[in-house]
């Protein structure tokens, strides 16, 4: 019952926050299976586009094999792509793996209509029930049928056999990054696997009137209890705002979206005891500098970490013996490299000797 108390007191208190991200996020719905020949070619491809613009968000719907579940199979109906191919914020029909990278980078310059943001993010251990509160801030005018919706991405799953092991046309090719690894692939990580659609395929309804004005703000809250066989841990919930239109593979684009992984809450769960511990961050929203200041109850070692939304350590910034009272740090926005980090949302994460946690949100928006 402890859990299930400090869940929603973290739920409420630390994982609600105002500003939505100032920025267009990405959703890639890659249509792939593990029976798929050029699908490891294309799993590459998403890793780098990933890597390399953090506006993108990953989505594997799977067809044909083990990890296939009901609302993919919708979502890949009425699309009815080849294999590989994707759809970039289903704004168009799926497009092959050689475009993924220059639509994402368009679709990513585009002006957003609307920021969109997971309000609150809950976990029940004893349950294993999910609370997931997705909020759309609209900076314009609009008319149209909009519709909420959240996503389950496991990712990474691998099994063995059929339905697991991957297919590889790249067998032979020395210049393949897959040359030689067999075909199938045995026990290959399948990454970014869509598990679930809380909203099904296509979003929630009549939650969202159908003109909307700058400045209005809605909210919509999805729960579920999770099977077994989805891995909490390893959990990426996507939240996402999108127009349902007519029958054509435009009719029905993804607005915006944002992704946070579940473990953060997890961790945050498991360091509600650390009440002793204050932390605050100012300004939020940040250009630049931000100026985290904590205060510690009792001597000890303190970690200050800054992570991304997919809990990704962006970087360390102290791990250093402290005395009991009042400290800051000021972070100059830049990762482990000297680097300055993309616009979006990020963790500032404190860890006392114990091992509890403490962690709170900063919008980085030059």
């Amino acid at each position: 019952m402890k859990k299930i108390l400090l869940t929603a007191f973290g739920m409420i208190c630390l994982f609600q926050f105002s500003s939505a991200q100032s920025l267009q996020n990405v959703i890639i719905e890659k249509h792939t299976g593990a029976w798929c020949g050029f699908c490891p070619e294309g799993a590459e491809i998403l890793d780098q586009i990933v890597t390399n613009n953090p506006n993108a968000i990953p989505v594997a719907i799977h067809d044909g094999d083990q990890m296939y579940v009901t609302w993919g199979g919708v979502i890949a109906n009425f699309y009815g792509p080849a294999y590989p191919q994707a759809t970039i914020n289903r704004s168009s029909a799926p497009v092959s793996r050689g475009s993924w990278a220059s639509s994402v980078m368009t679709a990513t310059q585009a002006a957003p209509s609307c920021y969109v943001s997971i309000d609150s993010l809950g976990w029940d251990w004893v349950q294993r029930l999910l609370t997931v509160r997705v909020k759309v801030d609209f900076v314009q005018q609009m008319s149209g049928q909009f519709r909420f919706n959240a996503y389950l991405v496991e990712r990474e799953m691998t099994g063995s056999g059929n339905g697991w092991d991957q297919t590889n046309y790249f067998n032979t090719n020395a210049s393949s990054t897959f040359y030689q690894m067999g075909n199938p692939i045995p026990n290959y990580t399948h990454k970014y696997v869509f598990r679930d659609a809380l909203g099904g395929a296509w979003g929630t309804p009549a939650i969202i009137p159908g003109t909307v004005n700058a400045g209005e703000s809605y909210t919509h809250t999805y729960q579920k209890i999770l099977p077994n066989n989805i891995q909490a841990t390893d959990l990426n919930i996507v939240g996402l705002v999108n127009l349902h239109g007519g029958q054509t593979p435009n009719s029905r684009p993804t607005l915006n979206s944002a992704q946070m992984s579940l473990d953060l809450v997890m961790d945050l769960e498991e360091g509600l005891n650390a009440n002793s511990e204050v932390m605050t961050i100012s300004p939020n929203p940040a250009t630049d500098r931000v100026s985290i200041a904590y205060t510690v109850e009792q001597m000890g070692t303190i970690t200050l970490e800054v992570r991304n939304q997919l809990g990704q350590l962006v970087r360390t910034l102290g791990h250093d013996m402290k005395n009991a009272g009042a400290h800051t740090y000021v972070w100059d926005g830049n990762d482990a490299i000297g680097q300055p980090v993309a616009n979006g949302l990020y963790m500032v994460r404190m860890i006392t000797e114990s091992g509890q946690s403490l962690t709170k949100k900063v919008l980085i928006a030059r």
